[in-house]
């Protein structure tokens, strides 16, 4: 069964006190939040194994029947990213193994985290590696100016809560609800040290997320605004879209994390928006939806470095 309980930031594996709700004040106010206030559900090892128990027994009730064996609702943890060496690939693709993810899922604990949940924060101990499969997040680091600068958005299948001197460089939190797989740390290191074939994976997906920051350097050296916001639509394109020159793009976030995440004011991103409006390239149903209405002219934006 799935176990719901409190817990702090920092030790997510704690066990918690009696279960509190949030005040209707910070519930109305839509503040950000720790996980310590708010709900977290956890899938425990004896909850999978009930699960493939119940899927055996799925799959022996279907040789009697027309119906077809219904497939696990929860994805398995994995990571994307741009192999090495395969020549012809094109974008993210799979890299882990249907061993190297039972590996994985025997290790973890699956999470679900409500939006606007902080995962850790920065500078506290990096106990646990952290798979999303589902929902959006986003790291961040709060300046001593008082600015909020984020670094970067994360999606399911990306990988994140590396540390250095075993602390965390930044802050995640939740744009959305969030399910993950988290794993102790030192539980993933031992693994790695003993399968070189998995920790080739690991490093091609850090290889991958570093080229991706790269990419982010580009598009915030780019002196227009207008250029900029291009830039970042099609990476979310890249990314989150199943076919390329997908025509409705999600923007999960907020504007005023796109604006940090690219370098700019509030206002600069509005007039961007405006200014792709105007010239028929992109149009903002909402403010959570892009839609490319001139394939050619956003091409030729999106890539005019």
């Amino acid at each position: 069964m799935l176990t719901t309980f409190r817990e702090r930031p920092r030790h997510l594996g704690d066990r918690p006190p009696a279960e509190t709700r949030p005040s209707r004040a910070s519930e109305k106010a839509g503040c950000d939040t720790d996980l310590e206030p708010v709900a977290v559900q956890i899938l425990s090892a004896s909850t999978r194994n009930e699960d493939l128990t119940l899927k055996r027994d799925a799959v022996s009730a279907a040789k009697h029947s027309d119906r077809k064996t219904p497939e696990s609702t929860h994805p398995e943890p994995g990571f994307r990213g741009a192999p090495f060496l395969e020549a012809g690939s094109i974008g993210a693709a799979p890299v882990l193994t249907e061993r190297q993810r039972q590996q994985l899922l025997e290790i973890a604990t699956r999470v679900r985290v409500p939006a606007r949940s902080v995962v850790y924060r920065e500078q506290t101990a990096a106990t646990w590696i952290f798979i999303a499969t589902e929902g959006v997040l986003k790291t961040f680091k709060d300046l001593r100016s008082g600015r909020r600068w984020v670094t970067a958005f994360l999606f399911p299948k990306d990988v994140f809560g590396l540390a250095k001197n075993g602390l965390y460089v930044r802050t995640a939190q939740a744009i959305t609800a969030a399910t993950l797989y988290r794993i102790e740390s030192q539980v993933l290191i031992t693994l790695l040290r003993r399968d070189a074939e998995l920790q080739f994976q690991f490093l091609s997906k850090v290889t991958h997320e570093l080229r991706e920051a790269q990419r982010q350097t580009i598009v915030v050296g780019r002196r227009d605004a207008v250029g900029r916001l291009a830039m970042f639509i099609q990476q979310l394109e890249c990314t989150c879209c199943d076919r390329h020159n997908a025509r409705d793009i999600e923007l999960p976030m907020s504007r005023s994390d796109i604006a940090s995440y690219l370098g700019l004011s509030l206002e600069s991103v509005s007039r961007a928006t405006a200014k792709l409006q105007r010239r028929g390239i992109v149009s903002f149903p909402n403010r959570h939806l892009a839609r490319i209405l001139d394939r050619a002219q956003f091409d030729r934006l999106s890539k005019a470095i």
